[in-house]
């Protein structure tokens, strides 16, 4: 019994500690599966935002004809006034600096190290920055404006040759357009599968915290059900010792054939004995008589 009981507590321990170490695991995912979002999911569609609205800015000057890159600034304008989710865009000139602005910028306008090789090994150009509106997905992206419908003046180097002779680093035809829009309007694509991980996360926890209670609980009740089972063994031996399931025995031998002397026993009530014992004065048939009488009258039909 006690072998058996040794191997039940082990497998009983192995049970909650498997439990415990699924509803562990399960806590560590959904939290890291809760940071994977807000630090790659989130970075990407900002990144996927600002390189859209990049594109709208630019359908929006081929579409006015707009050639020269100070003249962007209207446009710009009613892009941060669209209520398109944009704090600011800046457009730059690697090599005369800064053109044009629209929005309520940050800081001064800088260019990151090694930028053009990140644009050509398709790496991501921007970060994540706390703003006065909050924070905002920031990103340095590259821009080319509309030619001239008759082509670059005479004399001038095509933006092939330029390129050929611009220093390591540094190339020409092509502008930096620095955009920043609100973090919360990329966020909120991911509202519905945050709150998903976070009831998953609520659901691993309550599971963690229910096999940490049944195994602090486990012993208590095991004790428990052996008290019972011992009270149950004693109740039942306790029952048997007051069955009122017992044989009685008796004789009795007369002095003559007959005699007064009677006894009996007979159940009264349900688990009620009675005993009786009795004896008339004299001898023989004369105290036989009453003796009869008195058992008759006792003895119930």
């Amino acid at each position: 019994m006690r072998l058996f009981r040794k191997y039940s507590h082990i497998g009983l321990g192995l049970l909650l500690a498997t439990g415990l170490v699924m509803a562990v695991t399960l806590c560590v995912q959904r939290v890291r599966t809760y940071r994977y979002i807000g630090a790659v999911l989130v970075p990407q569609q900002g990144e996927r935002e600002t390189e859209r609205q990049a594109a709208s800015l630019a359908a929006a000057a081929r579409t006015a004809g707009v050639t020269d890159s100070r003249a962007l600034a209207p446009l710009m304008e009613q892009a941060v006034e669209a209520g398109s989710n944009v704090i600011w865009m800046r457009l730059l000139d690697p090599e005369s600096g800064f053109l044009a602005q629209a929005g309520t910028p940050q800081g001064a306008p800088t260019v990151p190290r090694g930028w053009w090789q990140r644009v050509e090994g398709h790496a991501s150009l921007g970060h994540i920055v706390q703003t006065t509106n909050g924070k905002a997905y920031v990103a340095m992206l590259p821009f080319r404006m509309p030619r001239p419908p008759h082509g670059p003046p005479p004399g001038a180097q095509s933006s092939h040759e330029a390129r050929n002779h611009a220093p390591p680093g540094r190339r020409t035809g092509a502008y930096m357009l620095d955009i920043a829009i609100p973090l919360d309007s990329v966020a909120g694509a991911f509202a519905g599968l945050r709150n998903n991980v976070l009831f998953g996360l609520c659901a691993a926890v309550a599971l963690l915290l229910s096999v940490v209670v049944i195994g602090v609980r486990t012993p208590h009740y095991l004790r428990g059900k052996y008290l019972d089972r011992g009270l149950q063994l004693a109740r039942r031996v306790q029952n048997d010792l007051v069955s009122p399931s017992i044989d009685f025995a008796v004789s009795a031998t007369a002095a003559d054939q007959v005699g007064g002397d009677f006894h009996d026993i007979f159940e009264t009530t349900p688990g009620g004995i009675a005993i009786v014992l009795g004896d008339v004065s004299g001898k023989g048939i004369p105290a036989a008589l009453p003796a009869s009488v008195l058992h008759g009258a006792i003895r119930p039909c």
